[in-house]
């Protein structure tokens, strides 16, 4: 039997994590037990490789980019599964990068053949998201044949059959999928969508209208306001993950990265829509870094430790004390900041 190394504070934390997952508690509860781990283990550990799969779950929703980060750490060391790539596939579905979703989900199959749901995702993504109907009829077949029971998948399945023009079969489809769930709205509007088709009509896919409004421009009222608040969220997004990159470059504990992140999110929102320009990720980061320990220590030997953290990173020091004191004027932080610790 393999013998482990870990530290019986990392084997405690473990424990502590296992059991929060187990239980179903709060995501608040198990993401610092994880963040934990990872400032504790080796990168590459076994340990590692638990904490980056559930960070991404619990940062899924929330934060798909760096969900998919933590995911990427896991199969770069070769421990992914299929269970990994579906979760990457699903981060990339919520960016909206449709084409790297259905990669992820055909990676997972490759591993996992009879899952049906990694079918009907990806059948759903080519069918909707990237308009190509016939490659996803395969797909959304075979989830058919492994799930029939399914209303969802029945339902997918009958859209995709409608705009390939075979009419008959799609009707039993999404018959089946009422049958399974009757008062479901958007089974009833591809019904009737399939019966227009039928008759000649051209209107607009339900599906195209119910899930990929702001990618594919569904919905024409207030597209502008949908469109602009869609570039700042991404706009903010990639200056974080520039951030994040440079921090993860110079071994910044994990503990400040997630303060980093919650710092800089809210110094993006308090300029209100106006782009936050990163000349360089590194002062940035260092800068925030020097914020994480700003905002949860006190102002004892804080000189020395931010002189540390600006060597790690290489940067100018005169740049990184700018972009600090900007950063602090602006969300009026204090050592010990209760919005932050």
């Amino acid at each position: 039997m393999k013998t482990t190394s870990r530290t019986p504070s990392l084997e405690q934390l473990r424990s502590q994590a296992e059991h929060a997952l187990r239980h179903s508690h709060r995501r608040q509860t198990i993401t610092p037990l994880l963040n934990r781990i990872l400032n504790l283990c080796d990168e590459g550990s076994e340990d590692a490789v638990f904490a980056h799969h559930h960070l991404a779950e619990c940062l899924l929703e929330q934060n798909p980019w760096q969900a998919a980060l933590h995911l990427r750490k896991v199969i770069r060391v070769g421990a992914d599964d299929d269970t990994t790539h579906a979760l990457l596939g699903l981060c990339f579905a919520l960016l909206r990068h449709f084409r790297a979703s259905v990669s992820a989900y055909r990676r997972a199959l490759n591993t996992s053949p009879h899952n049906p749901w990694y079918h009907h995702n990806c059948g759903h993504l080519l069918d909707v998201a990237l308009d190509e109907p016939e490659l996803a009829e395969a797909h959304l077949r075979r989830a058919a044949s492994l799930h029939g029971e399914d209303h969802e998948i029945q339902a997918s399945l009958a859209h995709c059959l409608a705009r390939c023009q075979q009419y008959g079969e799609a009707q039993q489809c999404i018959r089946k999928a009422l049958s399974l769930e009757p008062k479901h709205r958007t089974h009833k509007l591809v019904r009737d969508w399939i019966k227009q088709r039928v008759q000649g009509k051209s209107i607009e896919s339900p599906f195209m209208k119910a899930e990929y409004q702001t990618t594919l421009g569904a919905d024409q009222q207030g597209e502008e306001s949908a469109e602009q608040t869609q570039e700042r969220s991404e706009s903010a997004q990639k200056s974080w993950l520039l951030v994040y990159a440079a921090m993860m470059h110079a071994n910044a504990a994990f503990p400040r990265i997630t303060i980093a992140e919650k710092v800089w999110h809210d110094f993006v929102d308090a300029h209100e829509g106006r782009p936050v320009r990163v000349r360089s990720a590194s002062v940035c980061a260092a800068a925030l870094e020097c914020i994480a320990d700003h905002v949860t220590n006190s102002e004892n030997d804080r000189y020395d430790e931010q002189k540390k953290v600006i060597a790690r990173y290489h940067a100018n020091r005169r740049s990184v004390s700018q972009r600090f004191d900007q950063i602090c004027q602006v969300l009026e932080l204090e050592p010990n900041d209760t919005r932050y610790v």
